[in-house]
C-alpha cells in the first residue's frame, strides 16, 4: 500500500476510534443514570407501598375513632337519661319533704327555728 494512504487510513480510523471512545463513554454516563434512576424508582416504589400500608393503617383507626366516637355519644345520652331521672327523683323528694315540714308546722310541732317541739 501507498504510505499516503495508509496515512489517510491511519487519521481515518484514529478518528474514528475517538469517536468510538466517546460514544462508548456516553453510553457509560447513560448506564450510571439508567441505575442511579432505576435505584430511585425503587425506593419510590417502596414509599408508594409504604404510603398505601399507612392508608390501610389510617383506615381503621378512623374506623375504630367512629365506633368510639358512637359509643361515646350513646354513653352521653345514658348519663343524660339517669341525670334527668336523678333529677326528677330529687324536685319530687324535696316536694315530698316540703309537703311533710309544712303540714308539721300547720299542726304546731315544728317551730319556727326547725326543731320540732317534745310532745310529751
Amino acid at each position: 500500500m501507498d504510505k499516503d494512504l495508509l496515512k489517510y487510513l491511519d487519521r481515518h480510523f484514529s478518528s474514528l476510534d475517538k469517536r468510538v471512545f466517546l460514544v462508548d463513554e456516553r453510553l457509560s454516563t447513560m448506564d450510571r443514570r439508567s441505575s442511579v434512576l432505576d435505584q430511585q424508582l425503587l425506593a419510590l416504589r417502596e414509599r408508594f407501598e409504604a404510603i398505601e400500608d399507612l392508608r390501610g393503617e389510617i383506615g381503621f383507626v378512623v374506623e375504630v375513632v367512629n365506633n368510639l366516637a358512637e359509643r361515646l355519644v350513646k354513653l352521653g345520652d345514658d348519663i343524660s337519661q339517669r341525670l334527668g331521672t336523678l333529677e326528677s327523683y330529687t324536685r319530687y323528694s324535696y316536694i315530698h319533704l316540703e309537703h311533710r315540714v309544712g303540714r308539721l308546722e300547720a299542726t304546731g310541732k315544728l317551730e319556727a327555728t326547725g326543731k320540732l317541739k317534745a310532745t310529751g
